[in-house]
């Protein structure tokens, strides 16, 4: 016997979506100031520096957007398969085989051109 089941929503949240996503930046925070507080650092000063370092200047928000695209590709591609209802849990996988199958055929052909 299953003490959890499935419902879905028959309305959509409105503020409550917005809710959930302020109570998770704040429990993030909350618990990055913990770990800090734990480490001997002064969690603020920790955490100032954290976005400083993602988003501080234009090249370390470029870096930012650079490590992030393939996890946007991953999950856009996950998305579609959900979207049609296909279970796919082997996205991040299939993206670095892909890479390092695209990494062989360029090293394969050494004569065609780089773009």
């Amino acid at each position: 016997m299953s003490l959890l089941r499935v419902v879905k929503r028959q309305e959509p949240l409105g503020w409550g979506s917005f809710l959930v996503l302020a109570a998770a930046i704040c429990l993030s925070l909350l618990l990055s100031g913990i770990i800090l507080f734990i480490g001997g650092t002064s969690p603020l000063e920790g955490i100032i520096v954290l976005f400083k370092g993602a988003f501080g200047n234009r090249y370390a928000l470029e870096d930012a957007i650079l490590k992030a695209t393939p996890i946007f590709l991953c999950s856009l591609g996950v998305a579609l398969a959900f979207r049609l209802q296909v279970w796919n849990i082997g996205a991040e996988g299939q993206f670095a085989l892909g890479a390092v199958g695209a990494t062989w055929v360029a090293l394969s052909l050494p004569e065609t051109p780089s773009y």
